[in-house]
């Protein structure tokens, strides 16, 4: 076999391999997410460390100390920088998310829904993981303008809120309460209900 046909044989058996691989962890993803679900996430685990109720009061004794949310920058439409503590005083919800990730683009119609209801309230931060290589900037503005989601998306093009809030898997939605301090999160797909659910509970 000559030299350009085994590099042309190399270069599709490279491209079946990938598929059959994307394939495989499509539906594997899709196994555990269906069976076990979304699975919680915290700020633990990262290099934040824990922040006092500025009030100074507990519920309790045993009430943990609340995590303040982690500073960040990722960049808007126009390009320019954005830094998330600009938008305390509301509740925020970041959805870390990308158009090559099913789960991601499943649960955006979703948040656009929620997004529409209270864009009043909440902001919403849907920050597209750009690495310039498998996600451009592009094909996330495409698919939204695609869609016709009407929410705002940032994108993270240093890979600065990924980096410090340690994101591992896609999609992961951060809850932050009006102070700026973390309530809850999930890595994996959410379904409605549990937006609507947690979105009511920092509103109220």
């Amino acid at each position: 076999m000559g030299s350009g046909k085994k590099t042309v044989f190399k270069t599709i058996l490279g491209i079946v391999i990938f598929g059959v691989f994307m394939t495989s962890a499509y539906f594997a993803y899709g196994f555990l997410s269906e069976r076990f679900g979304p699975k919680p996430f915290s700020l633990e685990n990262t290099n934040q460390q824990a922040s006092p109720d500025p009030s100074g009061a507990k519920d309790n004794e045993d009430e943990e100390e609340r995590i303040k949310a982690p500073d960040f920058y990722v960049y808007d439409e126009k390009g320019e920088k954005v830094d998330f503590s600009e938008f305390i005083g509301k509740p925020v919800i970041i959805n870390f998310w990308t158009t090559w990730c099913p789960y991601c683009v499943d649960e955006m119609a979703d948040f656009n829904e929620a997004y529409l209801k209270y864009k009043d309230d909440v902001h919403f931060l849907m920050v597209n993981q750009t690495d310039g290589v498998r996600e451009t900037k592009k094909a996330a503005e495409d698919f939204v303008e695609k869609e016709g989601f009407k929410f705002p998306i940032y994108f993270d093009l240093d890979f600065s809120a990924s980096y410090v809030y340690g994101i591992q898997y896609l999609p992961t939605t951060v809850f932050v309460d009006s102070e700026g301090f973390f309530y809850t999160g999930y890595a994996g797909p959410i379904n409605k209900n549990t937006l609507e659910k947690h979105i009511n509970e920092l509103l109220n």
